[in-house]
């Protein structure tokens, strides 16, 4: 996670964590836990609960993981200069970042669905959709795409449902790459910043136009936090005060471009982050430091692990829920609701956290694991969201 803001050196910059981004992480985590819990108990219960209702904007949540992704990919793209990587070890390293503990979390899915299928056919399992992915059905472009998050591209559906947004991570740690190659590598690190930010207005031109062209659909959203970057590392007056007001602009007019208002409102929301991660900047001890913010860090040190086992845990307590409470007995009031979505968070968080410490947390960082707590706060960490 490459988290980091500037501390002012005599007569130059240093680099050092901007450590409150956990805390948003964990944030965004809790939202999108909040956005399948909602999709779950909607469907079996019809509950008109308030908050399960705003539960469904929990999916804003992968907004927020696609901001501060932007930022981290951009500070670490600027340390492998600062440290005169090569593109190939950047790459390399994101990719090293994301893949093995995805393999992970793909194999226990794999054999959960394998699992619940067997059960299903034998009458013990009520329906379940990853059941019905048929694991052993599938031909060899459907094994291999699962396995490089190559889904978009060869078309065919996830194993790990909320997996497609590290298929959007794979693509922009490459074009970050490809940015530190040409460019920063030749004329340093802010042109380097000023060709991603080219390719944000690029990807807005795509999307005005109705191109729908993967991976720069998403690609704004990862933009905005390489504007908080740049604006951290460098605070360039007053071309990047405009280069904001411009996406404030292009983003309004995609809103009215676009026949999903809903759609183009991600895009306002990433540029409302982007703004509360630019003016908090200065606040980033007290933040991290606080009641609320010491808690939701330590959720979001484990967010990209959580980010993949949700729905895991969801899966097993939903069935459990199901016994329990069968699906058009009861209509969920909002005291039930939090009841139901805390006692479906709560397995998710240990899980969650059992799968960091084997699963994650041995490829934080090739040195070894006496320096695993300072690579959780200073590598670039993949984004999360909802499948």
């Amino acid at each position: 996670m490459a988290n980091t803001q500037m501390e002012q050196v005599p007569g130059r910059t240093k680099p050092g964590p901007y450590r409150s981004l956990d805390a948003w992480r964990g944030f965004a985590s809790f939202m999108v836990m909040m956005y399948h819990t909602e999709q779950v108990l909607a469907l079996q219960y019809h509950s008109k609960s308030f908050i399960l209702v705003m539960f469904r904007y929990g999916n804003l949540g992968v907004n927020v993981f696609f901001v501060i992704s932007g930022y981290c990919i951009a500070a670490a793209a600027g340390a492998a200069l600062r440290r005169e990587h090569g593109a190939i070890a950047f790459a390399k390293a994101r990719l090293r970042r994301v893949f093995p503990t995805y393999w992970a979390a793909l194999a226990m899915t794999s054999a959960l669905a394998l699992v619940l299928e067997l059960y299903m056919e034998s009458g013990h399992a009520i329906h379940s959709d990853l059941a019905n992915l048929r694991i052993l059905d599938h031909t060899g472009i459907w094994y291999m795409a699962n396995l490089t998050l190559t889904n978009d591209i060869a078309r065919v559906n996830f194993v790990v449902p909320q997996a497609w947004t590290l298929c959007y991570e794979a693509a922009f740690y490459l074009i970050m790459a490809l940015a530190l190659a040409l460019v920063g590598q030749r004329w340093g690190e802010k042109a380097m910043l000023w060709a991603a930010h080219v390719v944000t207005l690029v990807a807005i031109g795509t999307l005005v136009l109705h191109w729908n062209i993967y991976p720069l659909n998403l690609w704004p959203d990862f933009g905005c936090g390489i504007v908080v970057y740049h604006w951290v590392r460098f605070r360039d007056f007053p071309v990047l005060p405009l280069l904001i007001i411009g996406l404030l602009a292009c983003f309004t007019v995609l809103a009215r471009l676009d026949h999903s208002f809903a759609a183009a409102s991600g895009y306002f929301f990433c540029w409302v982050i982007m703004i509360l991660l630019i003016i908090l900047h200065p606040s980033d001890t007290g933040i991290s430091t606080s009641m609320i913010g010491k808690p939701l860090m330590a959720v979001g040190i484990i967010s990209y692990s959580l980010y993949l086992t949700h729905t895991f845990s969801l899966g097993l307590v939903n069935q459990v829920l199901k016994r329990v409470i069968p699906p058009g007995q009861i209509s969920m009031g909002t005291p039930v609701t939090i009841i139901a979505f805390a006692v479906t968070a709560a397995p998710a968080l240990l899980f969650a956290w059992l799968f960091f410490r084997y699963f994650e947390k041995p490829f934080l960082s090739a040195s070894g694991r006496a320096r695993i707590e300072s690579e959780i706060r200073s590598e670039a960490s993949p984004a999360a969201s909802p499948g």
